[in-house]
């Protein structure tokens, strides 16, 4: 009952994803390459009859098969000879050939065709769902999603089709089987259904599921290893990590190999079965029918092609079976990334210039069921001003900065736009007028210019040496082995901290935003490019509203307004001089950097 669910399940599955045409051409060809090969079988009868001189002869008793094929012929004004036959039968099993070579080739192009449209609807799912489903999950179990789980999805899809191809040729061999001889075709029918039901696969789904798992942990070991390989290096873990490899890898290992042994030993054991049924029918029909030597010819050759075809489909099954775990996994990732993306409504109106002011109105947030990260915030943020937010750690200032992004909803409250809520403006526009520097500066494993154009991808090369400059990252550009052209390596390894930093400043200034946000935006800077970058932020906030996220306060002295937060909440805000005066939290935090 699972197989036949599950396969039900699977095949809603590819009509949703408009698979329904290709299914059935393939199918189609499948039916028409089995009535090819199974006409051309029937025609061997009155060929070998007219070779035993029966055909024709006074006094023969030529089979039903012949007579039946002699009027074909003649209706089709074909004469009926031995030259005719043969070229009939030469036509029909290269037809047969032709249209297989045809069907195998069409479902390669269908599996991969199906393969790249889940794999990019997944792709797409998760680049439009919100921030809050990748605190979720795993980065090792999305890639091996869109990898390893989305290329075994295609792989279903194919076994499916030759599944469905199989049973029909199945069904067209059995008719001609029956034509031959209804009595034999009963009685060998049973032997051969009830060694079918004995090797039916029964675990090809639980191995499908094991597979899964530990291709989703393979992939997490790899991706966490390299990703922190620095550390592994520096905390001697070498060792540990390729140990945690090897016990993935021989683990995926082991299950695929008993996949692999289970789909192709139901071949091998039910062909050997069927040699021995297959003596037992000759002499069953040889004994009982008494039927003639061409009749018999041809049945045995009908039969010779329709029992190893029984095990190929129960070999397809087993596949199948496995396979489709994997289209259960894409299924489910594209679903709850459906959802994920749903909780982000996109607004209808697109947002054009900010005039006055970004207000925050008694905004709270919480990561899911946890505790409140920023509870019923107040902030008014006007235009062209400079804006800075400092506190201890965890005290929900970034955070504060991805609601502004707007990569999240505030949970209560709302956060309005010159007087309306930011929720009513399309992402897309609102985002474009945003230059962003994060905490984790990301750079792309390309050139130097292109992670700075990627702030705009129109701009000119000019414009990308001006912004450039206004970050101070021209300088130390130039003295680069190929200046603008230097690759970064992944995620920017071959620069430093501070180099890293600087080029996110010039691709954020590169978009010439309205709203420039910089979560620890000099964190990683020396005192002297930090002094040209708090330059560089007052001559911003001059022509763009700035919001900085600072550590350091000598980068928001000059701020229009400071406002500390503490435990997610909001205990003070005013000027760098009125908030020393009070001699509060933001008067700690000075002292313990400056004494």
């Amino acid at each position: 009952m699972l197989g036949l669910r599950k396969f039900w399940d699977f095949l809603k599955c590819t009509l949703r994803w408009k698979m329904g045409p290709q299914i059935v051409l393939l199918i189609g060809l499948g039916v028409l390459g089995a009535l090819a090969e199974g006409i051309g079988v029937g025609i061997l009868i009155p060929m070998l009859e007219s070779l035993q001189g029966l055909t024709g002869a006074a006094g023969s008793h030529p089979s039903s098969i012949s007579t039946a094929l002699a009027a074909v012929f003649r209706t089709l004004g074909l004469p009926f000879t031995l030259p005719i036959i043969l070229s009939v039968a030469v036509v029909l099993f290269i037809t047969q050939a032709v249209l297989t070579y045809a069907r195998s080739l069409l479902t390669i192009r269908a599996q991969d065709r199906f393969t790249c449209a889940i794999r990019t609807r997944a792709f797409g799912n998760l680049l439009n769902s919100d921030l809050a489903y990748f605190h979720k999950s795993r980065i090792g179990e999305l890639a091996n999603t869109l990898t390893t789980e989305s290329q075994r999805a295609g792989f279903a899809l194919a076994e499916m089709i030759q599944m469905i191809a199989m049973l029909l040729m199945l069904f067209i061999y059995l008719l001609v089987q029956l034509a031959i001889s209804w009595q034999l075709t009963l009685a060998a029918f049973p032997i051969l259904g009830a060694i079918a039901l004995a090797l039916r696969p029964r675990k090809s789904y639980a191995l499908g599921v094991e597979m899964t798992q530990e291709n989703e942990a393979l992939q997490s070991t790899t991706l966490e290893s390299l990703s922190g390989i620095r550390e592994i290096k520096a905390l001697s873990l070498e060792s540990l990590s390729l140990e945690n490899l090897r016990h993935s890898a021989e683990r995926l290992m082991s299950i695929d190999v008993s996949y692999q042994n289970r789909g192709y030993r139901f071949t091998m054991i039910y062909q050997s079965i069927v040699m021995v049924a297959f003596a037992l029918i000759v002499i069953f029909a040889n004994r009982v029918f008494q039927l003639s030597f061409a009749s018999m010819l041809a049945f045995l050759l009908v039969l010779q092609r329709f029992a190893p075809r029984v095990g190929l489909l129960t070999e397809y099954r087993h596949w199948w079976l496995g396979y489709s775990r994997s289209m259960d996994r894409v299924e489910h990732l594209i679903r709850e990334t459906d959802r994920a993306s749903a909780r982000l409504k996109d607004g209808t109106v697109p947002f054009t210039r900010l005039e006055h002011a970004i207000n925050l109105r008694e905004v709270s947030f919480s990561y899911g069921s946890g505790a409140e990260v920023l509870h019923r915030a107040s902030i008014t943020i006007p235009r062209g001003r400079m804006i800075a937010i400092v506190g201890g750690s965890g005290a929900g200032k970034s955070t504060l900065l991805d609601l502004i992004a707007r990569f999240y909803d505030p949970s209560a409250g709302r956060i309005e736009i010159d007087g309306r809520d930011l929720r009513d403006y399309q992402i897309a526009t609102w985002r474009q007028a945003i230059g962003m520097v994060s905490q984790e500066t990301f750079l792309f494993n390309d050139t130097i210019g292109n992670n700075i154009r990627y702030g705009s991808l129109q701009a000119s090369q000019a414009e990308i040496e001006e912004a450039a400059r206004k970050a101070f990252a021209h300088e130390f550009i130039v003295k680069m082995p190929e200046h603008y052209q230097t690759i970064v390596g992944d995620r920017g390894i071959k620069l430093s901290g501070g180099q890293r930093q600087r080029l996110a400043l010039a691709r954020a200034l590169l978009r010439r935003p309205q709203i420039l946000l910089l979560d620890e935006a000099t964190s990683d800077l020396d005192t002297e490019s930090e002094r040209f970058i708090q330059r560089a932020i007052r001559e911003l906030s001059q022509s763009c509203t700035v919001i900085a996220v600072a550590h350091r306060l000598s980068t928001i002295e000059h701020a229009d307004n400071i406002i500390v937060l503490e435990e997610g909440c909001i205990v003070e805000q005013g000027t760098h001089r009125r908030l020393l005066s009070l001699d509060g939290r933001y008067a700690v935090y000075h002292k313990m950097q400056f004494g």
